[in-house]
């Protein structure tokens, strides 16, 4: 067989843990004198080298042999590191004992030890830098002490995913794992690094969610991690630690000097990083020792809290009112002006998040409550947001605020449409609706709120909207209206409320399409997902129903405001946008998108449902074209691409 055969054999044979064979393929490639160049680069698929093969497999008596014929048992490959850090981390006790038996004598730290056979458990590599590091992560406190006190393992180690052998420890929030290796060196303990920045802010982020894991592959088959401590007992890998713990080690650091930083790390700052775990006592904590910071960081509090603040809304994992109530009577801001760092206002993230106690906070909030017609993120307001994803209680809630801020009344349930024949005769009074309207629905500036409730379906919200005074005829740039979506998408209820409400049920698109063929062209959908049928056969029947009623002495009140009655400049004026506009930051950003219209691209028609279709609709160059100068600036266009609504960020 070829050199390259005898490789492959034997890296097969140490996966499986086949001692004989991988005996006998090594002495043949010794005889040859390729075995020690084998040893140093023979890796599997995953990037696993030969003593890590073993290690991340539990095979203690092909990793035995492997050493014995003098394989570098301080070889690095790029996952693990050493083959040390690989049965840390997998737990395997029998093959640490037998790695750890090989390293009696301290090695320099940073080198190699001139004799292969001698372990060095200070060499650096892999993704958590060294032993130490990978031991703390773990939460083997009985090997932290092991390494510490045995091997003189150095604490001051940098590099590997956490930084720092300390910013491992203090993340499973486990005291017994912290006080070993914050006793022999306090020197780091503000040293920055890692993924979380510094050891405050690793603590800070409390309790895991979802402990990250390394994919642990040898040929092919992904390997069971059975960590365990020295009484044979399971390490936790996943809840290994209260928040009550996280809290003890954060005070801990704090009486051994700990301090402030910020601009770095995962989460910025430990204040929100405390944010983000939705602890109340590590946000406190954090808060109370603010002023301990280190000279570098001059960030302004109240920027730091109206951060921390708007982390709590997007992040913490319980109902984060009382964080938010904390970060208010501490100082952030719930009214501030949108900056690159925070595109998203407090409000409209807690609409987009479906959290009705925390809107209710906002708006009524002292010193500083929530603007609700103020604009950020990517859906423009708040309440845009709570429509588009379908949050209907918290869409109620800012309409019934707005209009009781704007001192707004409801419309009369009864007389429906005489009130609207009563605004079309009555130019004052027809003025009076349409300011209404303005106030909360904001068409003709910022969207058209009603529409994009009727295409989420929200029939409690349309109602309201229309009964503080929404058109229920205002168009999009395709000249749609709010009865032309209901149809589309099979709401049988909307279209009836919208009838009632004065809808134009002649009223035609710029295709010269009608609600009925708008229902009637989604019946003949063959295959594609949509409304079911019957929603469709009885919105037919009521649109065929409802102009069978209308007799010649009913005709004037099909539309509200008839357009024989208004300056064609002035129909231009009151067209609504679409449902969103792309930003001018669309590529590389990871949202989900829907586009409810059709668009053309080289004399092509596509029909996009409400599927999502990220790959498809968000990076085609017809779509950027569109909204993109070619300086990669947005610019003013409404042909091509419309009803673009964005869901989720």
């Amino acid at each position: 067989m070829s050199l390259e055969d005898n490789i492959t054999l034997l890296r097969y044979a140490v996966s499986d843990g086949d001692y004989n064979k991988a005996n006998f393929l090594m002495d043949l490639l010794r005889a040859d004198d390729m075995l020690e160049s084998v040893g140093f680069t023979t890796q599997d698929a995953a990037g696993n080298g030969l003593l890590q093969i073993a290690a991340l497999s539990g095979h203690t008596k092909v990793l035995e042999s492997l050493l014995n014929r003098d394989i570098d048992i301080n070889s690095v490959d790029c996952n693990h590191g050493t083959a040390l850090q690989a049965a840390i981390y997998m737990g395997y006790d029998n093959i640490i004992r037998s790695l750890l038996s090989r390293g009696k004598l301290v090695m320099t730290p940073f080198f190699a030890s001139s004799n292969t056979s001698r372990l060095n458990v200070n060499m650096k590599g892999g993704y958590y830098g060294c032993a130490l590091q990978v031991a703390a992560y773990r939460a083997n406190s009985d090997l932290v002490l092991c390494l510490l006190n045995e091997y003189k393992a150095d604490v001051d180690i940098s590099g590997g995913n956490f930084g720092s052998p300390l910013q491992a420890a203090v993340r499973t929030g486990i005291l017994a794992v912290v006080e070993p290796i914050l006793s022999k060196s306090t020197t780091r303990i503000n040293a920055k690094g890692g993924i979380y920045g510094s050891a405050l802010q690793a603590v800070a982020r409390g309790p895991y969610t979802n402990r990250q894991r390394l994919r642990e592959i040898s040929r092919g088959h992904v390997l069971r991690q059975n960590a365990q401590n020295s009484s044979g007992q399971f390490i936790d890998l996943y809840n290994n630690a209260s928040a009550t713990d996280y809290l003890e080690v954060a005070e801990t650091l704090f009486r051994a000097g700990a301090q402030m930083d910020g601009g770095s790390g995962r989460h910025d700052n430990p204040i929100n990083a405390a944010a983000c775990s939705g602890s109340e006592g590590m946000l406190l904590l954090m808060l109370q020792n603010f002023d301990r910071r280190l000279s570098e960081w001059k960030e302004d509090k109240c920027a730091v809290l109206t951060k921390a603040m708007l982390t709590a809304i997007t992040k913490s994992p319980e109902d984060p009112l009382a964080l938010v109530h904390i970060l208010h009577k501490n100082g952030a801001r719930i009214d501030y002006l949108t900056s690159n760092s925070l595109t998203n206002l407090p409000l409209e993230a807690a609409a987009t998040g479906n959290l009705l106690s925390v809107v209710e906070y906002l708006l009524e909030a002292e010193n500083g409550h929530a603007d609700p017609c103020a604009e950020s993120g990517i859906h423009g307001t708040a309440l845009r947001a709570a429509i588009a994803s379908r949050h209907e209680a918290v869409a109620n809630c800012l309409i019934t605020h707005q209009a009781a801020r704007f001192g707004i009344q409801k419309r009369s349930t009864v007389g429906v449409n005489e009130e609207y024949l009563f605004g079309i005769s009555d130019p004052i009074a027809r003025s009076n609706v349409e300011k209404r309207a303005e106030r909360i629905c904001r068409d003709t500036e910022y969207g058209n709120i009603l529409q994009l409730a009727t295409f989420r379906g929200l029939r409690s919200t349309v109602a309201l909207l229309l009964d503080y005074g929404a058109d229920p005829n205002v168009r999009d740039t395709s000249d749609r209206t709010a009865l032309h979506i209901a149809s589309w998408f099979g709401y049988p209820r909307t279209v009836s409320l919208l009838l009632d409400n004065g809808a134009d049920i002649k009223a035609k698109d710029e295709w010269s399409a009608t609600a009925l063929d708008q229902v009637e062209e989604s019946l003949n959908r063959d295959g594609s997902p949509g409304p079911t049928r019957a929603a469709l056969q009885i919105i037919r029947q009521t649109l065929l129903n409802y102009m069978g009623s209308l007799g010649p002495e009913k005709s004037h009140l099909i539309t509200c405001i008839p357009k024989t009655t208004i300056p064609e400049s002035e129909m231009q004026s009151r067209k609504a946008k679409p449902v969103f506009t792309m930003p001018s930051w669309i590529p590389g950003v990871r949202f989900h998108a829907t586009i409810v219209d059709i668009w053309e691209c080289d004399d092509q028609e596509y029909l996009l449902t409400i599927q999502h279709k990220v790959d498809e609709i968000l990076h085609h160059k017809a779509v950027l074209d569109t909204v993109m100068s070619c300086e990669g600036k947005p610019r003013e266009s409404k042909d091509k691409v419309r009803w673009i609504h964005l869901q989720i960020m």
